[in-house]
């Protein structure tokens, strides 16, 4: 690195973030912000008829989709306090 360019460098203040205008947003972010935004008007019309019809028709994936919710560290935890070995594998 120049000597000159040395000169310039200065150490942030506390909370200060190194490029206050933040990242542009390109191609890729304006598709990922509109695809999100797709799904969420898309759940927002039929996502609570859609955990319905799960809940009574398709059990198995419906208790799956609630066991994924539960963070990793907490399921591990009750897993280790099942009695008699048992998993929740096979539920």
């Amino acid at each position: 690195m120049h000597e000159s360019s040395l000169k310039n460098l200065r150490k942030w203040q506390p909370g200060q973030i190194g490029n206050p205008n933040g990242r542009p947003v390109g191609s890729r972010g304006r598709f990922t912000e509109q695809f999100v935004s797709d799904i969420a008007a898309a759940w927002h019309r039929h996502g609570s008829e859609i955990v319905e019809e799960m809940a009574t028709k398709e059990r198995m994936r419906f208790a799956e989709l609630c066991a994924r919710l539960i963070p990793k560290d907490v399921q591990l935890s009750l897993t280790a306090r099942l009695p008699g070995g048992l998993d929740l594998v096979g539920f």
